[in-house]
């Protein structure tokens, strides 16, 4: 299994990963604990690889699609 790393990254095969702590960052968490906690709740997908979580760039599209708040569209009654 062909495979190269950085701090931030991991590329298996040509499928690009990313690590917790890059992870974490990336959704702008304070620490990679909070980011652990989703993955122990199964709040976030990822892929254990190497006995770690791993998270491609989709994953973390996803979860920030997932927790975007769509504006509430009001139309007002126009009183004369």
């Amino acid at each position: 299994m062909p495979t190269s790393s950085n701090k931030d990254s991991v590329t298996i095969n040509g499928t690009f990963f990313y690590t917790m702590q890059k992870a974490a960052s990336l959704l702008n968490f304070k620490s990679v604990r909070s980011l652990s906690r989703l993955v122990n709740r199964r709040k976030i997908r990822y892929t254990r690889l190497m006995n770690r979580p791993l998270f491609e760039p989709k994953d973390i599209e996803d979860y920030i699609a997932a927790h975007t708040v769509q504006p509430k569209i009001s139309f007002k009654r126009i009183v004369k």
